[in-house]
């Protein structure tokens, strides 16, 4: 079975007409590529949105550390009154629950969806910003539902398009996401070692 009639590429670089069944004489340059719309020279790249998103990863990775810290002493806490606590019950319990229920515990969450609002209010505000500079083409804002590293990647894709800048906020997001992925396995790191010391030493107090 034949291929269809229409167009297809030349070896020459042009692009020639099959009727269906043959070859034909007729050929014309290919389409051009679509280039894509530029906005001006000199057009701002970034808005004080971005930078915002790009930075408030440090306030719920500040508070997470903090969390860290807390539960850390908690623990520890709880480790050295087994022994007491063991033998009731009810005392075991009552720990658990100030445990589950500490204001630690809620004002984390608070934290934590907090920053993701921001984000995403944030992102519109920046999408619009882009359409007011002159901007044809703009990542949309419900990509930070995601997280804001998607939204802050996505945007300096297509805002790089259109000016051949516009990556800094994006490096700067990648660079503080690193710095705090670093800070809390070093700190989980120390916490595991804190912890396990504890619990070889209350075994050994107890053997």
């Amino acid at each position: 079975m034949s291929a269809p009639a229409g167009w297809y590429p030349d070896p020459n670089g042009s692009i020639r007409w099959w009727d269906g069944y043959r070859w034909t004489e007729t050929v014309q340059p290919p389409a051009p590529t679509a280039v894509p719309a530029r906005v001006p020279e000199g057009t701002a790249t970034s808005t004080v949105w971005i930078w915002v998103i790009a930075l408030l990863p440090l306030i719920s990775g500040t508070a997470t550390i903090a969390y860290v810290a807390w539960v850390q002493e908690t623990m520890l806490r709880m480790v050295s009154a087994m022994p007491y606590v063991a033998s009731s019950p009810d005392r075991l319990f009552a720990q658990q629950m100030t445990f589950a229920f500490s204001p630690w515990v809620v004002g984390m969450s608070l934290v934590s969806w907090g920053v993701t609002g921001v984000t995403i209010w944030f992102a519109y505000l920046d999408r619009r910003q882009l359409f007011r500079l002159g901007y044809h083409k703009a990542f949309h804002w419900a990509w930070a539902f995601l997280g804001s590293l998607v939204y802050i990647i996505g945007r300096g894709v297509i805002v790089r398009r259109q000016t051949g800048r516009g990556l800094a906020p994006m490096w700067t997001a990648i660079a503080v996401q690193a710095v705090l992925l670093i800070a809390m396995i070093g700190w989980m790191i120390h916490f595991m070692s804190v912890f396990f010391t504890a619990i070889f030493q209350m075994a050994d107090a107890f053997s």
